[in-house]
């Protein structure tokens, strides 16, 4: 695939609206892909259920693929060394501080990168001629297969069969308008936006305590919180509704963040990060029940995606607005807790509304 043409080395180089703007488009553009896809693979998990029709879906994502390769050759890549080449001028106009290598480096790197993608779009390399990063992504995508596999040949998803539309107690006939449901999915944007402020504050208190490790180490150890939460979770029968264990593990999540507020030390920030990891299953595990009873039939789909988004959407504010505070470490550290608490708070005034149709909750 050829790349459009640079700047030429004697014309004017891009101003920074003009370059601000190509990243824009760029990222509309995959926005854009991104929801076409989306829709593509739910009208297919819809019409034909979740296990059939691969073909359907693997063309849904060919068309994805090919379509993200076009929108960074034109929008991305003609851009890309005068973005790099504004980057490194702003942190030559920077104040010297010990984190501006690091980022000189971050710059590097992804220099390396994107020389490396144009001249595997210009030329396409023989396959298997590359080792290292490829391996990673290798390993990935034979997990991801694998895990993709086990889901598929479960009996209860191989059972599954997708549900006419029709009329419901929730909203008008293939309108997602239940005010329980939209209120979730506003509740699960506070979820996300801890999720995105932790990332971000991680790498902050790796560099505030000048051990790079721990910016890998924290999320490991979250995600590991909510693996064994889930283990716990998955193995019990609990008597409550699934909207009040949603309340009481969103409660939960909000006070595993709050000791970060103490600032604690790097060892006891990793292990407090692990509790709020363990709830942040249960959390999602009843967001989807709670989603899949109040969406209207024939659109549980579409209604698991707009809850995914929610989360995504609260995670990148959540990681925008860690950065900008990011050398404030207290502020830093309080950002997953208050999302956590706007979710909470979230759930809490939609109680009621989060049970299906002829359940209300006692008193």
């Amino acid at each position: 695939m050829t790349l459009a043409s640079s700047p030429a080395p004697d014309g004017p180089l891009p101003t920074a609206p003009e370059l601000a703007n190509a990243a824009r488009d760029f990222r509309l553009r995959m926005t854009v892909i991104d929801s076409e896809t989306e829709a593509a693979l739910d009208m297919t998990r819809d019409r034909y259920g979740r296990t059939v029709h691969a073909g359907a879906a693997a063309a849904a994502r060919a068309h994805r693929d090919k379509a993200a390769v076009e929108a960074y050759a034109t929008h991305l890549a003609p851009h890309a060394e005068a973005l790099l080449d504004a980057a490194r001028l702003v942190l030559d106009e920077l104040l010297p501080a010990r984190h501006l290598a690091g980022w000189r480096a971050v710059l590097d790197g992804l220099a390396a990168s994107a020389a490396e993608i144009r001249r595997a779009l210009d030329r396409p390399a023989a396959p298997g001629s590359a080792y290292s990063p490829s391996v990673a992504l290798t390993v990935t995508a034979v997990l991801g297969l694998a895990g993709t596999t086990v889901v598929v040949l479960a009996p209860p998803s191989r059972r599954w069969r997708s549900t006419p539309s029709v009329g419901t107690l929730h909203g008008d006939v293939g309108r997602l308008t239940s005010p329980g449901l939209l209120l979730l999915f506003v509740s699960l944007t506070g979820i996300g936006f801890a999720i995105g402020a932790m990332n971000v504050w991680s790498i902050a208190i790796a560099e505030h305590h000048e051990q790079d490790m721990l910016s890998g180490i924290i999320p490991a150890a979250f995600s590991t919180g909510s693996f064994l939460g889930g283990l716990v979770y998955g193995r019990r029968t609990w008597r409550r509704t699934t909207a009040d264990r949603l309340i009481i593990a969103s409660a939960a999540f909000l006070a595993g963040w709050l000791p970060l507020a103490a600032q604690p030390a790097p060892f006891a920030a990793t292990a407090a990060v692990a509790v709020p990891g363990a709830f942040l299953t249960v959390v999602v595990a009843c967001a989807y029940v709670t989603t899949d009873a109040l969406a209207p039939a024939g659109r549980t789909s579409e209604a698991y995606a707009w809850l995914i988004l929610s989360i995504g959407v609260g995670q990148s504010a959540g990681t925008a607005l860690a950065g900008r505070l990011a050398e404030q470490t207290l502020a830093s550290a309080a950002l997953p807790a208050a999302g956590a608490a706007f979710a909470l708070a979230v759930l809490l005034a939609a109680r009621r509304q989060l049970h299906p149709a002829g359940h209300r909750p006692r008193g």
